[in-house]
């Protein structure tokens, strides 16, 4: 079975209809190009279709569950899901625009093990709407707005990232590539119960997860930071355990998973605007790893430096939310810790918009793929 890169839900590829090739073949009395019942049509050994009206063939599979039309590298490229979860504000939009502009834009990947990357269907024109020009422009993003119809008012941006792999001794390489569906859900989601049913495929078909916590939520940190940066706006009243029970609920409810086990699923505890961590004068020890930049584009990945400043993140959680860290460790197996600034180290109050050098915001991704030996 594959899933859909925009509703999440499962298909069957064999079984999908599909969608004429020509745009002056339409559905009677619509301007919607006609869909070829799959039961009815020709289709060959290579997938192809013949339309029954026009006669024409056609490659393109339609999802059953929303009817988007599914990019024709579905066939080849296998769909990977990563969560990306946080309360309003927390930083979910800036998270995602970085991490594609680093990834698509800045070649990252290709420095590190030399992997080409591109966007597919019309993730290259919503990523440029919704995140590049205001990037480009130093503009802040806008807040993601609550949709009750994802797939046609909020669709994930599609990136498909091939690598070659080793296929055995003396055997060479083979290419082998993945399309990475980045969805940026509205933080109210994951605090209502019956908004986050309508997500519920996209969390329970996840490869990993990433949560975005704004490291202010912590009363400790909170009033720190504000000491020093007293124009902050305030922050987000939900609780990291709500989110964290709330997600690790819907994915044991759709996946029928004993209440007393971990969750194998793997997860990254991301903090965002570690930047006003930073500037915040001794609220961070001085020799933290986590507060310099890493050098992964240069050197290649090196999982001990995730591996020693997530340790080194995980101590302060003991000290400033003990009973989140318990939650998070209880819920889930394999989790790891992260701190980001994804629009960079220049803001000293948190409002002035710096040119864009995100701070170790690929982490989390990288810490992914490496986990699921893709990296």
């Amino acid at each position: 079975m594959a899933f859909c890169p925009f509703c999440f839900n499962e298909i069957n590829l064999k079984t999908l209809n599909m969608r004429c090739s020509s745009i002056s073949c339409l559905e009677p009395g619509t301007t919607e190009v006609h869909i070829i019942d799959r039961k009815k049509a020709r289709v060959d050994r290579h997938g192809f279709g013949t339309c029954d009206i026009c006669g024409r063939t056609t490659h393109k599979l339609v999802c059953d569950s929303c009817g988007h039309d599914l990019p024709d590298t579905i066939r080849e490229s296998e769909t990977k899901i990563i969560s990306i979860i946080g309360a309003k504000g927390s930083g979910k939009s800036y998270f995602v625009a970085a991490l594609l502009r680093q990834i698509m834009e800045e070649g990252l990947l290709s420095y590190i093990n030399d992997s080409s990357t591109m966007f597919i269907s019309d993730g290259r024109e919503i990523y440029n709407k919704r995140y590049k020009k205001n990037m480009d422009d130093g503009v802040p993003l806008d807040g993601t707005r609550l949709v009750t119809n994802i797939v046609r008012d909020n669709p994930p941006v599609l990136a498909q990232i091939t690598s070659a792999k080793q296929r055995g001794f003396g055997k060479g390489k083979s290419l082998v590539s993945y399309t990475y569906s980045f969805f940026d859900a509205a933080g109210e989601s994951f605090s209502d119960p019956s908004v986050l049913a309508s997500i519920t495929p996209y969390i329970a078909h996840s490869e990993a997860i990433i949560f975005i916590l704004d490291p202010r939520q912590i009363h400790e940190v909170n009033k720190a930071v504000s000491a020093v940066m007293p124009k902050l706006p305030p922050v987000s009243d939900d609780t990291y355990e709500n989110t964290v029970n709330s997600v690790a609920d819907v994915i044991r409810n759709n996946k029928r998973l004993d209440s007393q086990k971990a969750i194998k699923v793997p997860v990254c505890v991301a903090f965002s605007k570690w930047d006003l961590l930073i500037n915040t004068p001794n609220l961070l020890p001085a020799d933290f790893m986590i507060n310099n930049p890493n050098t992964f584009s240069f050197r290649g990945f090196n999982p001990d430096i995730i591996r020693n400043s997530g340790e080194e993140i995980r101590s302060l959680l003991r000290q400033w939310a003990p009973g989140f860290l318990t939650t998070v460790e209880q819920q889930f197996e394999d989790v790891m810790y992260f701190g980001f600034s994804a629009w960079g180290m220049g803001s000293k109050d948190g409002r002035n918009i710096p040119a864009i050098a995100p701070f170790r915001v690929e982490d989390p991704f990288l810490w992914i793929l490496n986990r699921n030996g893709l990296l």
